[in-house]
């Protein structure tokens, strides 16, 4: 295996239109992580301020493992995600469950809900794809366009300071699936001089049926960056967390949330 310092990145600048396959979902996605999700899902209910009835903006939903158990309870959501392939797979699971979901392939840099949602989220590090700033707080304009005055945004990002701190060069990730063993090999390599992580994702399928590899790249914001880039969105009362525990935001945290306010004209 070769030194993940040496990797060269020749990753799109849209890379994340053909990167969200059935591999990532299979091993990444599992909905059969119960705990993780109902804890996620506990969090957001207190931090988005969430009463029965409102209605909740899954900006990238995924195969809609959050909103699915968000619609289950007492919520509306609306979910997009730019995969297709994610959002049939999250729409027939919501009839399935009867949950209060409507999902649609949009583009998240340019959705904006047909009506205000009374909170909004944005989960698993879907946020910093594009090389340039501007294009990132489009992400955070539409969510805040979506948004009723007084409704909460919540991002789930990269704790930057931390990633940098215990870096890890390579990460083996195994999933047993019915057809066999899915094992994902993940290469990182950071430019430290445009503050970007450079990922090779490499699946080795199961039974030997071959080997599929992506490229993503990833802007790291620290979180001063990030809250200069929620008050350019509009946002105010932005406050972070370490984790879905509620802890607070430190060099340790292994994540960073930031939840932010639009406020009343």
């Amino acid at each position: 295996m070769k030194d993940s310092n040496s990797i060269k990145s020749n990753t799109k600048s849209d890379w994340w239109t053909t990167f969200y396959d059935q591999n990532l979902a299979d091993i990444l996605l599992d909905p059969a992580s119960g705990e993780e999700v109902q804890m996620t899902c506990n969090f957001l209910t207190e931090v988005l301020s969430l009463s029965p009835g409102d209605t909740i903006f899954d900006q990238c939903c995924g195969n809609g493992r959050l909103a699915l158990e968000l619609g289950l309870r007492d919520f509306s959501v609306i979910g997009i995600d730019q995969a297709d392939i994610y959002i049939q797979q999250a729409t027939t699971e919501a009839t399935n469950l009867k949950s209060d979901c409507v999902f649609e392939t949009a583009d998240a840099f340019q959705y904006t809900t047909p009506t205000p949602c009374h909170a909004a989220m944005n989960w698993w590090t879907s946020f910093g794809y594009a090389d340039e700033d501007f294009q990132n707080l489009k992400m955070l304009k539409t969510a805040y366009d979506s948004l009723i005055t007084g409704g909460k945004f919540a991002l789930d990002y990269m704790n930057t300071p931390n990633l940098y701190r215990t870096f890890q060069p390579s990460m083996i990730t195994r999933r047993q699936l019915p057809s066999g063993e899915l094992i994902l090999l993940r290469e990182s390599s950071i430019d430290s001089i445009k503050d970007v992580l450079h990922k090779k994702w490499t699946y080795y399928l199961p039974n030997d049926n071959g080997v599929v590899s992506h490229d993503s790249s990833t802007r790291l914001y620290t979180p001063a960056q990030l809250a200069q880039l929620f008050s350019q969105a509009g946002f105010t009362d932005i406050e972070f967390y370490g984790d879905v525990d509620q802890r607070p935001l430190s060099l340790h945290s292994p994540r960073c949330i930031v939840v932010a306010t639009k406020p009343h004209s």
